[in-house]
C-alpha cells in the first residue's frame, strides 16, 4: 500500500504549477544560447528514427538567435529613457531620496532596479518586489537598528521562483495573506569547496474568526525551510530553521506584484503579452538550426560508387558482453587531395565514383520561413519600426506603432502604481507615513515625430503663438536641451550679453525679462 506524499514547502499551488513551464522557458531563452542547446530534445526535439550520434552533431551545430530578448530590452528601455525618480524630491525626506541610490542594498538606484522589474516582467507577464528589512532583535531601539547597519531594502522575486501566492480582501484591498518563493544559493563548503542548498522563505498570515462572525487576519510570520539530507541517510528532508523565523513587526507581507500580462480572474495565472512570441521563439530556434544543418549537408555531397566492391576490415566488439571479431567496410577518404580508384569487375566493366548532391532548394525554404518567423515575432512584439515595412504604407506604420506605445504606456504606469506601493511599505519600515509618488517617462509618441518638429516650434515662437517658457518645454520635452537646462539662469547671461541701449523694453519683455523698477 503506497503512503499518500505529505505536503512540502516546495508543493506548487495550482496557478503558478500552471505558469511554471512557460516561465522556465522564458527564463532558458533570456540566457541565451549556452542555455537552451544544453537542454538538448526539450527545444531541439529528434527526427523520426534519428541516431544519437547524428542527434548529438546536430545538436553542437544548433544555431540561436536571441530575437526574444532584443525585442524586451527594447520595450524595457522606453520608459527609461529618462531618469525615473520621486516626482517631486523636494518633499520627500532626505533619508528616503539617500534609500531610493541604494534601494536594493547593492548600489543599484531605483531607476536600474525598476528596468530590471520591467524587463522580466515583459516575457513572463508578471514579476514581484519584497520590500524587506535587516533583521535585528525584537524590541532593538532605532539607535541599535542603525548601529547595525538595519534599513529596508527591495528585492525582485522572479515569477518562476514563485510557489504559492493567495490573497484576500483586507481593508478594501485586496492583500497577500500566503506567499512561498524559492531562494536556491550557493555556500562555502570548507575552505574552497561549494555546495547549492535549496530554500523556500515563507511568509503566513492566519484567518481569525471572531465570535460575533467576523473575520481579521493575524499578524504575519516569516518561516525559511532548507531541504537537507537526514542524518545517516541519501533520502532529503525539509527542515525549519528556527533562527530565521518570527513575526514581522509591520501588519502586512510586503509584498507587490508588477503586472503586465492579464490575470486570469482572481487567480495568478497569468495571460504573458509576449507569449505568442516566446512559442515563435522556439520554432525559429528549430529552423534555424535546421537551416544550419541542411546547409551541412548540401556543402557536403555523399559519394556513391558502382561496381566497386568496398574494401572490409576486421574490429573487436563487444555483443552481449562478448568480445567478437565484426567485419565491416572501410571508411573512404572523401576530400581534397584524395585519389578514388574503381576497379574492373569480373567482366570487365570498370567502376565508378560519383556524388549525389542535395538539392539546394530546401535552404531557400527554410530561409524564407526563418525570415517570416523573425517578422512576425518583432511585429507581435510591437516592434513594428525595427520589422521589414517595405509594403506598409505610413499611416499603417504609424497605426502599429501607436499600439505599441500604448501598450508601453500601460506597462509603465502599472509599474509606476507597483513603485509606489513599494515606497508606502517601505515607509512604515522606516516608521513614516510619507507616500511618495514616482515620475516615470511616458511619452513615447515624440520619438516617431518628425524631424521637423524643431523647425515648427522656432516658427510658433516667431509668430508669438507660443511664450519663449512653452518654447523651452518643448524642446527639453525632446531632449534637445538637457534636463539640467535652467532657463532663468540662461536668460541672465543673454541679458548680461546685450550692450544697453540696443533693445527696447518691449523687445525686453519678449524675451522674458522682468519689467524695469518704478522711479
Amino acid at each position: 500500500m503506497m503512503t499518500e506524499k505529505q505536503p512540502s514547502p516546495d508543493d506548487r499551488a495550482h496557478d503558478f504549477e500552471a505558469m511554471h513551464d512557460y516561465w522556465e522557458m522564458v527564463d532558458d531563452f533570456l540566457h541565451g544560447a549556452d542555455t537552451v542547446i544544453s537542454k538538448g530534445r526539450k527545444y531541439l526535439p529528434k527526427f523520426a528514427n534519428e541516431g544519437d550520434d547524428d542527434y548529438k552533431d546536430r545538436l553542437n551545430n544548433a544555431k540561436f538567435t536571441n530575437i526574444l530578448r532584443d525585442i524586451c530590452e527594447d520595450l524595457a528601455a522606453k520608459p527609461f529613457a529618462k531618469e525615473l525618480n520621486f516626482a517631486d524630491a523636494k518633499k520627500v525626506p532626505e533619508e528616503m531620496v539617500k534609500l531610493a541610490e541604494d534601494i536594493d542594498g547593492r548600489g543599484n538606484h531605483m531607476h536600474v532596479f525598476a528596468a530590471d522589474v520591467l524587463f522580466w516582467s515583459i516575457p513572463n507577464g508578471l514579476d514581484f518586489i519584497l520590500v524587506d528589512k535587516t533583521r535585528v532583535r525584537a524590541g532593538a531601539t532605532l539607535a541599535e537598528e542603525r548601529a547595525a547597519g538595519a534599513r529596508p531594502y527591495w528585492l525582485r522575486i522572479p515569477a518562476s521562483c514563485m510557489i504559492a501566492a493567495y490573497t484576500a480582501m483586507i481593508d478594501g484591498r485586496e492583500q497577500f495573506v500566503h506567499v512561498r518563493f524559492e531562494e536556491e544559493r550557493y555556500e562555502r563548503d570548507g575552505q574552497f569547496g561549494e555546495k547549492e542548498i535549496d530554500r523556500v522563505r515563507v511568509f503566513n498570515r492566519e484567518r481569525v474568526a471572531g465570535a460575533d462572525g467576523s473575520v481579521t487576519w493575524a499578524a504575519p510570520t516569516y518561516e525559511v525551510w532548507e531541504e537537507r539530507k537526514k542524518e545517516g541517510q541519501q533520502e532529503e528532508e525539509w527542515v525549519l530553521i528556527p533562527e530565521e523565523s518570527g513575526v514581522l513587526p509591520i501588519p502586512f507581507i510586503p509584498l507587490v506584484p508588477v503586472l503586465t500580462g492579464k490575470r486570469t480572474g482572481t487567480s495568478w495565472e497569468i495571460l504573458p503579452p509576449m507569449r505568442d512570441v516566446v512559442h515563435l521563439q522556439k520554432k525559429h530556434y528549430q529552423n534555424e538550426t535546421n537551416l544550419e544543418y541542411t546547409k551541412n549537408l548540401t556543402a557536403a555531397p555523399m559519394l556513391t560508387a558502382e561496381g566497386v566492391n568496398p574494401p572490409m576490415t576486421t574490429r573487436n566488439v563487444s555483443i552481449d558482453g562478448v568480445m567478437q571479431s565484426v567485419e565491416e567496410p572501410v571508411k573512404v577518404p572523401v576530400g581534397p587531395k584524395t585519389v578514388l580508384y574503381g576497379p574492373p569487375d569480373q567482366n570487365g566493366t570498370p567502376g565508378k565514383w560519383s556524388f549525389i548532391e542535395i538539392n539546394g532548394s530546401s535552404l531557400t525554404f527554410l530561409a524564407d520561413e526563418i525570415g517570416r518567423s523573425e517578422k512576425q515575432m518583432r511585429e507581435l512584439g510591437r516592434q513594428p519600426l525595427t520589422a521589414q515595412m517595405g509594403n506598409l504604407t505610413v499611416v499603417t506604420t504609424a497605426f502599429a506603432a501607436s499600439k505599441g506605445i500604448s501598450a508601453v504606456q500601460a506597462w509603465a504606469l502599472g509599474l509606476k502604481d507597483a513603485l509606489e506601493l513599494a515606497w508606502k511599505y517601505t515607509a512604515v519600515w522606516m516608521g513614516r507615513t510619507e507616500e511618495p509618488t514616482i515620475a516615470i517617462h511616458t511619452d513615447f509618441a515624440i520619438d516617431m515625430e518628425s524631424d521637423k518638429a524643431p523647425d515648427f516650434l522656432l516658427k510658433l515662437r516667431e509668430m508669438e503663438e507660443i511664450s519663449r517658457d512653452a518654447l523651452i518645454a518643448e524642446a527639453k520635452r525632446r531632449d534637445l536641451l538637457g534636463p539640467e537646462y535652467d532657463a532663468a539662469a540662461d536668460l541672465e547671461k543673454i541679458l548680461a550679453e546685450i550692450p544697453a541701449g540696443d533693445v527696447t523694453q518691449d523687445e525686453m519683455a519678449a524675451l522674458g525679462a522682468p519689467p524695469p523698477p518704478v522711479a
